[in-house]
């Protein structure tokens, strides 16, 4: 541990944690700003007086959504694919690591299959359309949850 410090050194620490709490603010304040609008009144948020704390405390937008059947069924679909998604990849990268930690002398094909693996990693295989990368999800409409085309909301919000 060392005892003496320079100035310059004290005021790199002292600079580094004001860098450090400005970028953790700058981080978590919008999570805060969406969990203070949705716990406030409509009237409040639409008035503009929600800032750093709820205004008009209620929990009438959660109750709502909550009390959806569709939202529980969407949630078990993001767990499931969160598992599912995990747990193949887990055995793919299992299965390709072993064999391309081998050397060139044992497995002689490793340059190959490790050019595929990178140039896959670099460029991703998304060669669908533009509107098809939403896919289908629920929109909360007046009548509830309604199942959309995420090409149908590209097009609603582009117009």
């Amino acid at each position: 541990m060392i005892e003496n410090k320079s100035i310059g050194s004290k005021v790199f620490d002292v600079v580094n944690v004001v860098i450090l709490i400005l970028i953790t603010l700058v981080c978590i304040l919008p999570v805060w700003y969406v969990l203070c609008v949705s716990l406030s009144s409509r009237e409040a948020v639409s008035a503009g007086k929600v800032a750093l704390w709820p205004v008009g405390f209620n929990l009438l937008s959660y109750k709502k959504i909550l009390g959806e059947g569709n939202f529980f069924t969407s949630f078990l679909v993001s767990i499931k694919r969160v598992v599912l998604g995990t747990g193949a990849s887990m055995v793919c990268i299992l299965l390709a690591a072993y064999p391309l930690s081998r050397t060139k002398k044992q497995f002689p094909k490793r340059g190959i299959f490790m050019w595929i693996f990178v140039f896959c990693m670099l460029f991703n295989g998304e060669l669908r359309s533009h509107g098809q990368h939403m896919g289908t999800c629920l929109r909360y409409g007046a009548s509830g949850f309604q199942r959309h085309s995420g090409s149908k909301l590209f097009q609603e919000s582009a117009s």
